[in-house]
């Protein structure tokens, strides 16, 4: 699951440069599961480059994947977050 707490933010300096963040959450029935589903994301994410009409100048995770207790529906969840960086082309 992907999800974002705010807007992309708008920058009042340079024409067409956005910066934001995002959340990925993984879910497994273990924490090694759950860790591993989330470091495949970290090393599948690219670190910059053409993505649409988005330049990508920064796209890194903030952290290593933090691990939750078991949820009610009895899975365990991993979170990283992204920040990044693009122009928009």
């Amino acid at each position: 699951m992907v999800t974002s707490q705010r807007p992309i933010g708008i920058s009042t300096d340079v024409r067409d440069l956005r910066r934001g963040s995002f959340q990925v959450i993984a879910r497994s029935a273990t924490h090694e599961g759950a860790r591993a589903a989330a470091n495949s994301v970290i090393d599948a994410m690219p670190t910059g480059g053409q993505i649409g009409d988005m330049l990508f100048r920064v796209l890194h995770p903030e952290h290593e994947p933090l691990l939750y207790p078991r949820s009610d529906g009895n899975s365990i969840e991993a979170s990283v977050n992204f920040k990044f960086v693009y122009i928009a082309t």
